[in-house]
């Protein structure tokens, strides 16, 4: 919508323009180029519009960027956290496998272990 405003208000700014050199008398020349000014207010609010709002995208891109940055982050900690208690229950299931294992080395029958166990 903010194009087509822009385009309107310059082609507006422009018949502005030409019926100011058209015009002959003084009061003509006047009334032109009040019509002038007035398209290019006109023209100038749209211009600050359409700044504005690129400005609003862009806070909203970097909003949304910074959003996807945390959820990326808190997913990757998740991640992280999964593999540490990962690894934490394979070294301890290697380490009861290597006890078993040296007790079994020192004589001890696998009965005795179960029965150790419980």
């Amino acid at each position: 919508a903010i194009k087509f405003d822009l385009q309107e208000v310059e082609v507006l700014l422009s018949l502005a323009w030409k019926k100011y050199r058209k015009a002959t008398s003084i009061q003509e020349k006047g009334e032109a180029l009040e019509e002038v000014s007035v398209q290019q207010r006109r023209l100038d609010t749209v211009n600050k519009r359409g700044k504005d709002l690129k400005i609003r995208q862009h806070i909203a891109a970097q909003f949304a960027n910074a959003k996807e940055n945390r959820r990326l982050m808190a997913a990757e900690q998740i991640q992280g956290f999964r593999r540490r208690t990962m690894a934490r229950r394979k070294e301890l299931q290697e380490q009861k496998e290597q006890e078993r294992r040296a007790l079994l080395d020192n004589g001890e029958d696998e009965d005795d272990l179960e029965e150790g166990e419980d």
